[in-house]
């Protein structure tokens, strides 16, 4: 017996009659949802009911408001296979990462640009250094030291 004959002859009016036929448990579901053909009405809407529809609607309304937030400020997908590009310390892969991110606007282009003048200027991202066991230089401590003020 499938589960809406189950449900429909537990909850039926007649707890006698058991739907044989896929029609009789249609109709037995239909009964047991309050349908009314009839009289043209819909379901009666019960507390609970009324706050399940409640949490649909707001549910809705949340991943409509997600969405929309989503179109305007969610990065370009292709930016995530632009980081390998930036975060390298070989020259000629910023200067990729560069050409690439000037297709995504100006704020990417930017970062990019970065990125590539800091591996122009030392080779090497100088914030590397200490966790990769290298020494830092007179240079690029002054640099370090720059970045850190303008952080704050």
């Amino acid at each position: 017996m499938t589960s809406y004959a189950r449900i429909a002859s537990r909850n039926s009016s007649n707890s006698q009659a058991r739907p044989t036929s896929i029609s009789a448990t249609l109709v037995a579901a239909a009964r047991m949802a309050n349908l009314r053909g009839r009289s043209g009405s819909s379901r009666t809407t019960t507390p609970k009911r009324a706050a399940c529809i409640a949490a649909k609607r707001r549910g809705i309304a949340a991943i409509r408001s997600l969405s929309a937030t989503a179109a305007t400020a969610a990065p370009n997908p292709r930016l995530f296979f632009y980081l390998p590009f930036a975060h390298s310390e070989v020259l000629d892969h910023q200067a990729r990462c560069v050409a690439l991110c000037g297709e995504l606007g100006d704020e990417h282009l930017a970062h990019a640009k970065g990125h590539r003048d800091i591996i122009a200027r030392f080779g090497r991202f100088p914030h590397r250094n200490p966790i990769l066991g290298r020494e830092t230089i007179a240079e690029e401590q002054r640099f370090l030291d720059t970045v850190a003020s303008r952080d704050k």
